[in-house]
């Protein structure tokens, strides 16, 4: 319900935005669209906080591209403007921006960015990702088919898409493989 009121508010302050300028408002107006997009950022999280949410899933920027420097001021300038912990998205594959190890290491040393969903595709990068960021930075894997060898080089866990139509075997794959681990270390 919250989620709802904060979304309805949000269309009420475009809508009357849009009347102080003299223009006609109607629902579905391309112009009200982007000025709600414009306001994303705090609602969002007042949003997100209202509904209970842990930590924020933010993607790597994509229109512009930018540079690895352009990059960690995005996760810098979102960590500065709210204290929701962070979880980075790597998915180089749909925002043509690949998020280097050096540049997440440089990000892990902000305190409330926590962890990384990397869908890279480079198992090699776990290690990376270690050695940079240190032993707490929690690494999840974003890719479903690379689970298992994610987990297996370090990793611990997995945001999954799959788990949306089999939540309780993924969890129980998961689960498999943590305790495994777990044994495996005790050795």
């Amino acid at each position: 319900m919250r989620r709802r009121h904060c979304r309805l508010k949000s269309i009420i302050a475009s809508f009357r935005r849009l009347h102080r300028t003299g223009r006609r408002a109607r629902p579905g107006d391309r112009r009200l669209r982007l000025e709600r997009h414009r306001d994303r950022g705090a609602s969002h999280e007042i949003c997100a906080k209202a509904e209970g949410a842990a930590a924020a899933l933010v993607v790597a920027p994509y229109y512009n591209r930018p540079n690895q420097d352009g990059i960690y001021a995005h996760y810098a300038h979102l960590a500065e403007k709210s204290d929701l912990p962070i979880i980075v998205y790597n998915v180089p594959a749909r925002t043509v921006t690949d998020i280097q190890p050096a540049t997440l290491a440089r990000l892990a040393e902000i305190p409330t960015i926590i962890g990384v969903k990397d869908a890279s595709g480079q198992i090699a990068r776990i290690g990376e990702h270690r050695l940079g960021c240190g032993p707490d930075f929690c690494q999840l894997s974003g890719n479903d088919d690379m689970a298992l060898a994610f987990n297996a080089a370090g990793g611990v866990g997995c945001i999954s898409v799959t788990a949306n139509v089999a939540p309780r075997l993924c969890a129980e794959f998961q689960a498999a493989q943590a305790e495994a681990i777990i044994s495996w270390h005790a050795i």
